[in-house]
């Protein structure tokens, strides 16, 4: 059985997860949306990296699965 965890991306780390190839998505508290940053343009990207990010309005996270074993 596999899980889902989700696990915050800091904005000054979004690169560096992107060139390791981790897939980031950004939620935008404000529009209330949900994209996925590795499809972005790149203007659009540079944007929200140079956003003040003082009021949290957007929030980067990536997808972690695991797999759990279950004694049977």
């Amino acid at each position: 059985m596999k899980t889902k965890n989700y696990k915050k991306v800091y904005y000054f780390n979004v690169l560096d997860e992107l060139k390791n190839g981790e897939t980031v998505y950004v939620i935008d508290k404000e529009d209330k949306t949900i994209s996925k940053v590795n499809t972005m343009v790149a203007e659009d990207l540079i944007t929200l990296l140079d956003y003040p990010h003082d009021d949290d309005r957007f929030e980067f996270y990536k997808i972690i699965e695991t797999e759990i074993k279950q004694n049977v």
